[in-house]
C-alpha cells in the first residue's frame, strides 16, 4: 500500500483488519493407465474487502474493493499405491 510518510511517502505492507473470504472448486479427472490420468479443474475465490482498514502511523487506509479470482488448472496426476 502506498502511504504517508512524515519524510517521504512510501509503498509498505499493511495488515489490514479481517474480511470474510469464500471459494468452490470443481474438476474433472480421466483415467488413463492405471496409475495416471489428465485433469482439468476451476477454481473460484472471493473475498468481501470493501470496506476493510489499516492504521499506519495514526492514518487509516481502506482497501475499497473485493477481491475476486478464477484459476483454471489443466495437467497430468500420476497416482502411487498397489494393485490390490
Amino acid at each position: 500500500t502506498y502511504v504517508q510518510h512524515p519524510i517521504q511517502d512510501r509503498l509498505r505492507l499493511i495488515s489490514y483488519d479481517p474480511g470474510f473470504a469464500y471459494g468452490i472448486s470443481a474438476g474433472l479427472f480421466y483415467f488413463t493407465s492405471d496409475y495416471s490420468g489428465i485433469y482439468i479443474e476451476g477454481k473460484y475465490h472471493g473475498a468481501s474487502t470493501s470496506n476493510v482498514t489499516a492504521d499506519y502511523l495514526d492514518a487509516k487506509y481502506d482497501f475499497n474493493e473485493d477481491v475476486k479470482k478464477f484459476d483454471i488448472n489443466i495437467g497430468i496426476r500420476l497416482l502411487a499405491g498397489s494393485k490390490e
